[in-house]
């Protein structure tokens, strides 16, 4: 009776397989999509009328209530973060999100 055993080359082959997988969980190119952290007081309002969504991360996203006053920090951070992007992509819908200014912050109507 012949015994199921590996041979070296096979033993190898595999070891050869799991390096490169672990490789390619280091790949920046397949790394979680990044996100910008928001400074609490670029969240400050006195009215919903000031509150506006800003994206934070480089797709499948609606984003962080902010004042409007401070968008275009945001809007010029994240294209500059998301300028060499290649991960997933998506369209979110966010048109059912409200915001509001609730105790003098924007925030998202719950």
């Amino acid at each position: 009776m012949r015994k199921n055993r590996l041979r070296p080359s096979a033993v190898f082959a595999v070891v050869c397989a799991v390096g490169i997988l672990a490789a390619c969980d280091s790949d920046p190119a397949v790394a979680p999509d990044p996100a910008l952290k928001v400074d609490p007081t670029d969240q400050g309002c006195t009215s919903a009328d000031e509150c506006i969504q800003t994206m934070v991360k480089c797709s499948c996203d609606c984003g962080v209530p902010i004042n409007r006053a401070k968008w275009q920090k945001y809007l010029d951070a994240q294209a500059q973060m998301c300028v060499d992007y290649h991960g997933p992509m998506c369209r979110m819908d966010c048109s059912n999100v409200v915001l509001e200014c609730r105790d003098r912050v924007c925030s998202v109507k719950s």
